[in-house]
C-alpha cells in the first residue's frame, strides 16, 4: 500500500446534524430528554441528532424527516418489543424527498420474529440513506429490504438471519441478509451479509426448508467494495424415515423480472454459497448444488480498483482542523462522504514517491474543496 497524501480539513459547519440534539436513555437522569426512541423521533425536526444510550425495545419509524440517530457507550440496541409476528420491520425509513437524509450509526437491532418481519426496511426514499457500524440479528426473518429507494450507503454493516420464519401465507421460507428490490440503488463497504439456515421453528413444516441468501437483487442496483456474502445451510429433515434435504442458499442471487435492469459490481471481498446438508441418497433426491452466485441474466461485473469510503471522526484536533491520511493503490477511487455540513479543505504533499494522486502520476494535491450539495451530502 502507498500512502497518498496527507490531509487536514477544516469544517465551517458542524459535521453531524446541523439542528438540535436529543439523549434517549433507559431512564431520566442529568441531560436526559427522552426514554423513547420513537418519541424523540417524532420530537424531531428535520437536521435533528438524537443520541442513543441503552436497550430499547420498541420499533421506529422515520417517515420523511432528515435526522441522525448515533448510538454511544458500551451498547445502543433496538430490540424487538413482544415477540409478536406480523407486525412490520424493527426500524422503517420511508418517504425521504431528495433534499432530505437519515444516517444511523453504532446501532445493534435485534428481530425476533416474522413474518415479513425484517430488521431493517427502507422504502420509498429518494434521498440519501446511511447506515454504519450497524449489527442486524435477525431469528426469524430477513435483515434489511429495500424497496424503490434510489441512495442507500452501508458501511460496515451485518446482517445475520439465523433461521428460516414463516411467510404471510404461513408457509416457512428461508431468511435472507440483503432484498435489493424494485429499481433501488445501495452501495456497500466492508459489511457482510448472509443467509439463514434452513432450520424453521416452530417445527411446523412436513418438509425441509431451503437455506437462505446472502443478497438477492431483484431489477435494482447494488455495487459491494470488500464485502462477504454468505449463502445459509439448507435443512435435513425426516420425512417419514428418509433423511431428505433441501438446496443451500446462493451467497448473490441476481434476478430480472420485466422491471429496472439489475446491475451488480463487486470490488474484492468473498460470495460463498452455503454448504450442503446431509440427506440419505437411497430414498430422498439430491438437493441440488448452490451456486456461489446466481446470475442468470449475466449482468455481475468484477471491476479492477478499489474505490474507498473515507470516515471521519466528528472529534477536532487542537488546530479545528480533521486530519486524513489515505492509503491506497494506482487506480483506486475515493469518496468522501460527510453529514451534512460545508467543509472546505487543503491537502498537501506528503505523498510516497510513485504514488498516484487523484487518478494522475506525479504532483502532489495542492488543493482539496469540499462544498456540500444538498441535505446529507
Amino acid at each position: 500500500m502507498k500512502i497518498l497524501a496527507s490531509l487536514s480539513f477544516v469544517l465551517f459547519s458542524p459535521v453531524l446534524a446541523s439542528g438540535g440534539t436529543f439523549l434517549v436513555a433507559n431512564g431520566f437522569g442529568p441531560g436526559v430528554d427522552f426514554t423513547s426512541i420513537q418519541d424523540a423521533i417524532d420530537a424531531a425536526q428535520d437536521g435533528d441528532l438524537i443520541v442513543v444510550e441503552g436497550m430499547f425495545r420498541e420499533r421506529l419509524v422515520i417517515d420523511g424527516k432528515s435526522l441522525t440517530i448515533s448510538g454511544i457507550g458500551s451498547f445502543a440496541a433496538i430490540d424487538d418489543p413482544g415477540f409478536v409476528p406480523g407486525v412490520g420491520p424493527i426500524i422503517l425509513v420511508e418517504n425521504l424527498d431528495a433534499t432530505q437524509s437519515f444516517h444511523m450509526t453504532n446501532i445493534t437491532v435485534v428481530n425476533y420474529i416474522g413474518p415479513e418481519a425484517d430488521g431493517i426496511r427502507v422504502d420509498n426514499c429518494d434521498g440519501r440513506v446511511w447506515f454504519e457500524r450497524t449489527d442486524i440479528f435477525t431469528d426469524r426473518g430477513h435483515g434489511m429490504r429495500v424497496t424503490d429507494s434510489s441512495n442507500v450507503m452501508l458501511s460496515n454493516v451485518n446482517m445475520d438471519p439465523e433461521r428460516a420464519h414463516t411467510d404471510v401465507s404461513g408457509t416457512p421460507v428461508p431468511s435472507n441478509g440483503l432484498i435489493v428490490e424494485a429499481g433501488s440503488t445501495v452501495d456497500a463497504y466492508g459489511s457482510r451479509f448472509s443467509g439463514s439456515t434452513g432450520y424453521h421453528f416452530p417445527l411446523t413444516a412436513t418438509f425441509p426448508i431451503a437455506g437462505g441468501h446472502g443478497a438477492i437483487v431483484t431489477d435494482s442496483k447494488l455495487q459491494m467494495t470488500d464485502c462477504d456474502l454468505w449463502g445459509g445451510m439448507g435443512e435435513s429433515k425426516l420425512v417419514g424415515t428418509c433423511l431428505a434435504a433441501a438446496e443451500s442458499g446462493s451467497g448473490l442471487k441476481i434476478r430480472a423480472l420485466g422491471g429496472s435492469i439489475p446491475s451488480v459490481s463487486v470490488f474484492g471481498g468473498t460470495i460463498t454459497a452455503g454448504l450442503p446438508a446431509q440427506f440419505d441418497p437411497v430414498c430422498a433426491p439430491s438437493p441440488g448444488v448452490a451456486l456461489a452466485i446466481d446470475d442468470p441474466a449475466g449482468v455481475l461485473t468484477t471491476k479492477v480498483g478499489t474505490p474507498r469510503l473515507l470516515e471521519m471522526s466528528n472529534q477536532t484536533t487542537p488546530f479545528g482542523a480533521f486530519h486524513l491520511s489515505i492509503f491506497g493503490e494506482p487506480g483506486d477511487q475515493w469518496l468522501l462522504f460527510a453529514s451534512a455540513a460545508q467543509v472546505n479543505g487543503e491537502a498537501s504533499g506528503s505523498r510516497a514517491p510513485g504514488a498516484w494522486s487523484r487518478g494522475r502520476r506525479g504532483g502532489a494535491v495542492r488543493h482539496l474543496k469540499l462544498v456540500r450539495t444538498g441535505a446529507g451530502n
